[in-house]
C-alpha cells in the first residue's frame, strides 16, 4: 500500500516492527505524539494524500499503555482513513475475555 499518495500516521511509541514496516512501505510517514489524538488530528488535517493509514499498537509493549482506540476510530471516520491495530500484546491480556483491544473498547467488528 505504500506509494507517494499514501501517508501512514504512526504513534511514536509503536513497536520497532511497526516502525520498520512503515519505513519499508515507501509511503510518507508522519509520527504523532504517543496516544495523542489531538496531535494526530492536526496531522490528518494537514495531509493532502489520497490514502491515510493510522497505525498503532493495541497495547504498547514497553509501557503497557492501551491505545485510545475509540478516539482513533472516530478520527478514522472523520478523515476517511484506515485504522490498523497491532494487537500482539493485547490478545490474551485485556479483559474481559482476552480478545484484544477492539473487544476491550467494544469496537470488535467495526470497519
Amino acid at each position: 500500500m505504500g506509494d507517494p499518495e499514501t501517508t501512514i500516521f504512526s504513534d511514536e511509541l509503536n513497536h520497532a516492527s511497526i516502525v520498520d514496516g512503515c519505513r519499508l512501505s515507501r509511503a510518507r510517514v508522519e509520527v504523532y505524539r504517543h496516544a495523542d489524538p489531538g496531535h494526530l488530528e492536526d496531522l490528518l488535517k494537514a495531509s493532502r494524500t489520497k490514502r491515510r493509514i493510522i497505525v498503532t499498537d493495541g497495547v504498547f509493549s514497553m509501557d503497557g499503555d492501551i491505545a485510545p482506540l475509540p478516539d482513533l476510530a472516530e478520527l478514522k471516520e472523520k478523515y476517511g482513513a484506515m485504522l490498523v491495530v497491532d494487537d500482539a500484546h493485547a490478545t490474551g491480556v485485556l479483559p474481559p475475555q482476552g480478545r484484544g483491544s477492539a473487544d476491550y473498547f467494544s469496537l470488535a467488528g467495526e470497519n
